[in-house]
């Protein structure tokens, strides 16, 4: 009998996917943004409205994704529980919509991000660490 690894549930796939979709669309805003920009001669308010939100919400998305999935595994080893499915663009619109909070209110929540930021690094860093320790 083989050992079988831990799979996902889909509340970590939901926010994986969701995090994915956001990640693919930073580059075509960043493009659209640069484009814009060169049109209007305004590359900062561009880049801040059409790059910002979605970065932001990537490092939302980022930070609940990992979350999740070291819920989802303790959960499983220790309680049999399962953290609840939200789909994936609910999961977008309100990481969308509050990264627009945060963009709106730079320079004041730069802390805020750059703590998504280092939440999400270090989320990162933990769940890699248990993929390396096969956990």
């Amino acid at each position: 009998m083989g050992v079988t690894r831990p799979t996902e549930h889909d509340a970590v796939r939901e926010a994986r996917d969701a995090l994915v979709i956001v990640a693919a669309v930073a580059p075509v805003a960043a493009a659209v943004a640069g484009i814009a920009a060169v049109a209007a001669g305004d590359f900062e308010a561009w880049a801040r409205w059409l790059v910002g939100p979605p970065v932001v919400a990537a490092l939302l998305l980022g930070t609940l994704g990992s979350a999740l999935l070291l819920a989802d595994r303790l959960g499983r080893r220790f309680l049999q529980a399962r953290p609840y499915t939200i789909g994936r663009f609910r999961l977008i619109a309100v990481a969308l919509g509050a990264a627009i909070l945060l963009v709106a209110g730079l320079p004041t929540t730069w802390p805020v991000v750059i703590g998504f930021a280092i939440v999400c690094a270090l989320l990162g860093g933990v769940i890699l660490l248990g993929a390396a320790l096969d956990l």
